[in-house]
């Protein structure tokens, strides 16, 4: 239950608070000295938020992708529990079974 909650919180608190951090990160680093950075509320400025929120939000979702898959490989599969090969026949998988 906690995991789910903190996949919640993630996916609703992280992106936008990341997306905040870079902008002003690409901001101190692309705008030279002097000039004036884009303010919030002009079009140049929700360009800017908008194309780095989907990359976010799309490296974001492969992390979690690849953390559920990581996780998949882990636990393992019923071949390797049952100490069987994987093209074994439905037989022995069954006589298998009934010994455990």
């Amino acid at each position: 239950m906690s995991t789910y909650l903190l996949s919640y919180a993630g996916w609703t608190f992280l992106p936008n608070l990341v997306t905040g951090w870079i902008q002003s990160l690409y901001y101190g680093i692309t705008i030279r000295a002097g000039d004036p950075k884009p303010q919030p509320g002009t079009p140049r400025y929700f360009k800017h938020r908008r194309r780095i929120n989907i990359a976010v939000i799309v490296i974001y979702l492969l992390y979690t992708v690849y953390e559920a898959d990581y996780w998949v490989r882990q636990t393992g599969d019923f071949f390797q529990d049952l100490e069987l090969p994987v093209d074994v026949d439905e037989k022995k998988i069954k006589s298998r079974f009934r010994r455990l």
